[in-house]
């Protein structure tokens, strides 16, 4: 084992209820814990072998397995151990960051329009036209390249979508969520689309919070992203549920970790999240595993790189030798699974 470390609208939805949101156009994510030295320096863990599966060429640019790594990951560490991140770009920065990604063999996630509260009414709502206005400052900016070559794994289109604390007390629902794919792909045609939402929250809480859809199908999104914490129950069955909520979806599936705040306490590392706990390496390692070998996934992340600026900037959770390890481990699973494309 390795050490414990540490605008507005209405709709008729199922039910009979008369859904109303907003229709016009940020990030979710806590200092440091006593008693542990960080190493000073950004420092990669040492890259596992890339031998193993063989259907990898053809997917992420002629690299096996499947991309592997935080969400806003420093440039400084790509190309080694993480192939993968998430990256949030404006219209200026996104052919530079792309070429960037490009250059380390890199493959990511796009994030367009930035962090929640451009996208909000002033009262906390959802707001599509907001949020289609900033993915309209876009248009004319050509992607494909970097769809074809698997730099771009998808384009995110929104974070948390059914969490009612992000969204005044309500959910975005589905056929809203489909919608926002649609105009992605009215933009990039090629280009794949994810949430970052629980499969099975697509499911519980399709047409409002609580209220499933009978006969729902998505037209226009291609996968969903299921992050998992302890506080979810049983990390196989959490595993084992997601897949089969994708599939009955039609829908890619992307898997992940809270690693930051999502640990059961054995780690002894308070998140800077009130009443949370970061991963221990153990955990890191037993949880992870399930998720890669129980899952048909098209990507593995860990939320996230401790980003300056957010409550976990300081928190460096990947700079500790035994986390150093750990991901190093599941690197090495993550280059032996299959690829995949995120692609319904």
């Amino acid at each position: 084992m390795v050490a414990a470390l540490i605008a507005f609208c209405a709709v008729a939805v199922p039910g009979g209820a008369l859904l109303t949101y907003a229709a016009a156009s940020g990030s979710s994510s806590e200092g440091n814990e006593p008693g542990i030295a960080a190493p000073p320096a950004l420092t990669p863990p040492t890259a596992p072998s890339q031998g193993g599966a063989s259907a990898g060429s053809s997917v992420h640019g002629g690299r096996s397995g499947i991309p592997f790594g935080p969400p806003k990951l420093p440039v400084a560490l790509y190309g080694g151990v993480f192939t993968g991140t998430k990256l949030t770009v404006t219209p200026e920065s996104i052919l530079a960051d792309l070429r960037s990604a490009r250059s380390k063999s890199m493959h990511v996630f796009v994030i367009t329009v930035g962090s929640q509260r451009h996208y909000k009414t002033e009262d906390g709502d959802f707001d599509i036209d907001r949020w289609k206005s900033l993915l309209d400052e876009y248009r004319g900016i050509a992607l494909d390249e970097f769809v074809a070559d698997g730099t771009v794994i998808a384009h995110q289109l929104v974070s948390e979508a059914k969490a009612r604390s992000q969204w005044n007390g309500t959910v975005i629902p589905n056929h809203v969520l489909d919608e926002m794919a649609r105009y992605s792909k009215e933009i990039w045609p090629t280009m794949p689309t994810v949430l970052r939402t629980d499969p099975s929250d697509l499911e519980e809480h399709a047409a409002a919070f609580g209220t499933p859809w009978p006969g729902w199908r998505w037209r226009h999104l291609d996968a969903a992203s299921a992050r998992y914490l302890t506080r979810k129950g049983g990390v196989a069955d959490f595993a084992a549920n997601e897949q089969s909520s994708a599939r009955r979806q039609g829908l890619a599936l992307v898997v992940g970790l809270n690693v930051l705040s999502g640990g059961d306490g054995s780690s002894g590392v308070p998140s800077p999240r009130p009443g949370r706990w970061a991963m221990s390496p153990d955990e890191l390692l037993e949880y992870g595993t399930a998720l890669l070998l129980g899952t048909a996934a098209c990507a593995f992340e860990m939320w996230r790189y401790e980003t300056p600026g957010s409550a976990f900037e300081d928190f460096r959770y990947f700079r500790r030798p035994e986390i150093n390890a750990a991901v190093a481990e599941l690197a090495a699973i993550a280059s032996r699974r299959p690829a995949r494309r995120c692609r319904a």
